[in-house]
């Protein structure tokens, strides 16, 4: 070999190691230790979204409508309590003042379902033409509730839906048991996908009043949307769930949803007092009501007026909820509730009737990193 080539081959090989020099000193951490792996057993928290992720604003609209149970049964048959419920609830949804986005609806009878439908689709829901936009569950097919009908829990979108939806049934008492016969309902976690939004699960739920047990009782089912939710979340998914969960927002068994920044905050109670309303959270939910400053900041306007427990601020429980991971909340959000009587559901028609619900409707938006 020639001196001339052993030298241009020389440098070239020069070249080559200066090269992996390089690349080695960018490959290694600086400013600290390399990171450790995960130890066995420990499961690795969800990854927060990128502040530059898309977000998307919604307005939410829940009530529990207690469609059964004496508060009206059926329009196609005439009865005026059933069709003013019907009415209450396709005004108010496609109210324009309003702007709901996505809507639920528990305890509602199968024909007032249909009939909402009805009544949403004359309006315009959804925007696109022909598309499905709504769902419904059975939660009592017995017929004791409504007359003779199912009833269930229902889900309307302003979106079309994308095909099918994803039932999770929950935790439940044993056929022919005590607990079962007090509530018989099969209790449930629907979700579904709004098309133009496949990463977004619009969820509904109704938790059970039962607590007597570990198993199947209020706790249980708490745990398992939340895990459900979890799983979502993991896997790269905004969801948001609206529902009854027979449970006020400060009670116990919602520590493990709320953040410890809800917990945090107080509220001046009707005699000057100051409360610490929601201590004692360990989540990474945010309920729509939580930061609620004009009223029990914490804790969220009242939706029943007759439950046993009348709220940290003595303005009323707060058992119906819309909640929504808080590390996918981008900006400000809110929560207001109003009763039955401000949509025309004490029904003049009906002499001495009483209000279509003992649940006060709920209304949030909120935007959120998609």
């Amino acid at each position: 070999m020639r001196p001339a080539t052993r030298a241009v081959r020389a440098a070239a090989l020069g070249l080559v190691l200066v090269a992996v020099a390089v690349l080695l000193a960018a490959c290694t951490p600086t400013g600290g230790p390399p990171p450790q792996p995960t130890p066995p057993g420990t499961a690795r928290p969800a990854p927060s979204p990128s502040p530059s992720r898309p977000t998307a604003t919604f307005t939410v609209w829940h009530w529990n409508v207690a469609g059964g149970s004496g508060y009206g049964i059926s329009p196609q048959a005439g009865d005026a309590m059933g069709a003013g419920r019907v009415r209450t609830v396709v005004n108010s949804i496609s109210s324009p003042a309003q702007g709901n986005d996505l809507a639920s609806v528990n305890e509602m009878c199968l024909s007032q379902y249909q009939a909402v439908r009805r009544g949403l689709a004359e309006r315009g829901w959804p925007h696109d033409p022909g598309g499905s936009f709504s769902r419904w569950t059975e939660l009592d097919g017995s017929g004791s509730r409504c007359g003779g009908e199912p009833v269930g829990n229902a889900i309307f979108s302003r979106y079309p839906l994308a095909p099918g939806a994803e039932v999770f049934r929950l935790p439940a008492a044993p056929a022919g048991s005590p607990d079962a016969a007090t509530d018989p309902y099969a209790r449930s976690l629907t979700c579904v996908t709004p098309r133009p939004y496949p990463s977004v699960r619009f969820c509904v739920t109704h938790i059970t009043f039962l607590a007597s047990s570990a198993a199947y009782g209020k706790q249980a089912q708490l745990d398992d949307v939340r895990e459900t939710l979890d799983r979502y979340v993991r896997a790269g998914v905004t969801p948001i769930v609206a529902g009854d969960f027979n449970t006020g927002a400060n009670f116990r068994e919602l520590d493990g949803w709320y953040t410890p920044e809800a917990g945090r905050r107080t509220a001046t109670r009707a005699d000057g007092s100051r409360v610490a309303t929601n201590p004692g959270n360990t989540g990474h939910y945010v309920e729509l009501g939580d930061d609620d400053a004009t009223g029990c900041r914490g804790y969220g306007q009242g939706t029943s007026d007759t439950y046993r427990d009348n709220g940290p601020c003595g303005t009323g429980v707060r058992i119906d909820l819309v909640f929504v991971p808080a590390d996918r909340v981008r900006g400000e959000y809110w929560s207001s509730t109003y009763g039955p009587e401000s949509v025309n559901c004490t029904l003049a028609e009906v002499p001495r009737a009483p209000a279509c619900s003992d649940h006060r409707v709920v209304r949030g938006r909120v935007t959120l990193a998609l």
